[in-house]
């Protein structure tokens, strides 16, 4: 008897570990790509208590959630500069619209939590 417990607990710890990674695979899908940097730090770190998903870069929270409408000012430079229809424009500062969140954690929790619903089913 013990040892079919044994069996059914090791089954059960390795598909939440494949949901794990299958929704690392998700977030990863979801997330937008300018120069991948973003994309390619997001990682899944083991830890005492679990599993974390997660990315370093300092930006990734204006990519889920989105900006609101801001102001951007040459810091290092006396301007700005854009290339529109191959024409140079220079400029101290730019009034951004903001922009919407892409929410790829999001739609990875919600990944997650149909997958650990359809293996609850399944047991």
């Amino acid at each position: 008897m013990a040892e079919s417990i044994k069996k059914f607990v090791s089954e059960v710890e390795e598909a939440l570990k494949n949901i794990i990674f299958d929704t690392h695979t998700e977030i990863i899908l979801n997330t937008p790509v300018d120069t991948g940097r973003l994309r390619s730090s997001i990682v899944v770190e083991e830890t005492e208590d679990g599993y974390i998903i997660g990315t370093p870069v300092e930006y990734a929270a204006d990519v889920e959630l989105g900006t609101a409408p801001h102001k951007i000012v040459a810091k290092d430079k006396k301007s700005l500069k854009f290339i529109i229809n191959g024409q140079e424009i220079f400029r101290k500062s730019v009034n951004h619209p903001g922009t919407e969140g892409s929410h790829m954690f999001l739609k990875g929790v919600s990944y997650f939590e149909s997958r650990i619903e359809n293996l609850k089913n399944t047991i």
